[in-house]
């Protein structure tokens, strides 16, 4: 008899954050994700919450990369039972330790500094130690190697572009009379998001759980990003602005070093940059060991010994201690600095010091998600509240795009369209409600099943009837 085989989404329905798939195949139970809910302060606090019934049940967790919104949650596995394996690519190996160790170094610094201006303290939802024992528990997989973490379910690793390290995840249950596979996207590359490569194609799948964070975007590109970028840049230079670009540590602070590259190999740079992000100071040059997984462009670069994330402009800072020297930065010059949404990290302090003048100037690149500073900021505001203090808003803002870390609309029908063969049945998720409507309208007419449940609802995974 054929085995039950199902996935529930326990976080990331009909939003873009907390991202969290359940795949259950009978008495076998693995989670793909651990995000953290970002976003407005009622959704956050929501994050102390376990939505997995009895992480101690699970056989396995797949960790599609390291980005907050689908790991940083996973340290709260362990207090719950959970015993692993953590089942990722090296790279994202690699990686998870750091990101980890930041994320509970800032949730406790937040939390200090909320007390000591009489604020609510954000809660501090895991430790140094909790993240030592998730990490403890991490197997690296090559991409392509077949793991069985549990019998008769296989797991396989498969590139998807994103950020270094990225993957989907293909769950392969051969229990019943023909194999049942169902692929958990993870998020889905940018075909622009170079040092990374588009993604490939994805294998052939009964059932897809599928992002659509950008899912009502049909993205127009007016010129190369590296010219929209050397427009502002041309605009900072003769007002002698300094630029503030808000940026993640994995992702989008790297696609903006590689253009900035590009920029400077040109000649069309010409200020200093000053990359102001622990995390993507470290992680930047890590991007050479895994060149195989790189764009080609990058790789060429690679190949005439030229690291595609650096340039004789570039200024890595690693702590305050270094960062001091931006008190007495004179424009024209550029500011990259964590979080990309503007929620903490010191790009806030930048930000509380520029934006009031008109000698600084802000670009934002990529998603900025509704709620968070970055989106409140997209609304054009004559002040904004930072650090429990108003700040005026008096430095012109500038929107460029082709730095979202995500496919757009066409991308993802693109992506989904390539698969070898079949129609698989998608289920959309990590995306709000009117992108993730709107993609699903957009696979109907192309002839897919769709669903779009709700948190926890089981959604059967087909019996194969392709290749």
């Amino acid at each position: 008899m054929t085995s039950p085989f199902a996935i529930r989404l326990a976080g990331a329905a009909g939003e873009v954050t907390g991202s969290c798939t359940l795949v259950e195949a009978g008495s076998r139970r693995i989670a793909v994700d651990f995000g953290l809910i970002q976003g407005k302060p009622e959704r956050e606090a929501t994050n102390v919450d376990m939505q997995i019934d009895r992480p101690d049940w699970l056989d396995a967790l797949a960790l599609t990369h390291v980005h907050a919104d689908h790991c940083g949650r996973l340290p709260m596995l362990t207090r719950s039972g959970f015993s692993g394996p953590v089942l990722c690519t090296h790279a994202t190996a690699q990686l998870l330790p750091l990101i980890l160790g930041g994320a509970a170094r800032l949730q406790k610094r937040l939390a200090s500094e909320a007390k000591a201006t009489g604020r609510v303290a954000p809660a501090v939802l895991f430790d140094q130690r909790e993240v030592d024992r998730l990490c403890s528990m991490l197997v690296p997989l090559d991409l392509g190697e077949p793991f069985e973490v549990a019998a008769g379910l296989t797991l396989t690793l498969h590139p998807i572009g994103h950020i270094l390290g990225a993957a989907c995840v293909l769950l392969t249950d051969t229990a019943g009379p023909r194999p049942r596979r169902v692929l958990i996207s993870g998020d889905v590359g940018n075909a622009l998001g170079e040092p990374m490569p588009p993604p490939p194609p994805p294998p052939n799948a009964d059932m897809v759980v599928m992002e659509c964070t950008r899912g009502d975007v049909n993205e127009n590109i007016p010129a190369p990003p590296e010219d929209q970028l050397a427009a502002v840049l041309t605009e900072a230079r003769i007002a002698e602005q300094i630029i503030m670009v808000p940026t993640f540590g994995l992702g989008r602070s790297h696609q903006l070093l590689y253009r900035f590259g590009q920029l400077s190999r040109q000649g069309r740079l010409g200020m200093p940059v000053l990359l102001d992000s622990h995390v993507a100071s470290i992680t930047a040059p890590m991007h050479g060991e895994y060149g195989e997984q790189l764009s080609p462009a990058a790789q060429d670069l690679l190949a005439q010994d030229l690291d595609p994330l650096s340039f004789p402009e570039l200024t890595l800072i690693y702590n305050r201690r270094q960062a001091r020297i931006i008190k007495d930065l004179q424009g024209p010059a550029v500011i990259m600095a964590g979080n990309g949404f503007g929620e903490g990290g010191p790009i806030v302090e930048h930000m509380i010091r520029l934006l009031p003048s008109r000698k600084g100037r802000l670009l934002l690149s990529g998603f900025c998600m509704p709620g968070t500073v970055t989106g409140r900021l997209t609304d054009d505001p004559p002040r904004i509240k930072l650090r429990g203090q108003w700040v005026s808003v008096e430095a012109p803002i500038d929107r460029i795009n082709g730095f979202s870390g995500h496919a757009d609309a066409a991308q993802l029908e693109q992506w989904i369209e390539s698969m070898p063969a079949g129609r698989p049945h998608i289920v959309l998720n990590h995306g709000d409600p009117a992108p993730r409507a709107t993609f699903a309208a957009r696979l109907s007419a192309l002839g897919y099943a769709t669903s779009t449940p709700e948190a926890g609802e089981l959604i059967p995974v087909p019996v194969s009837c392709g290749p």
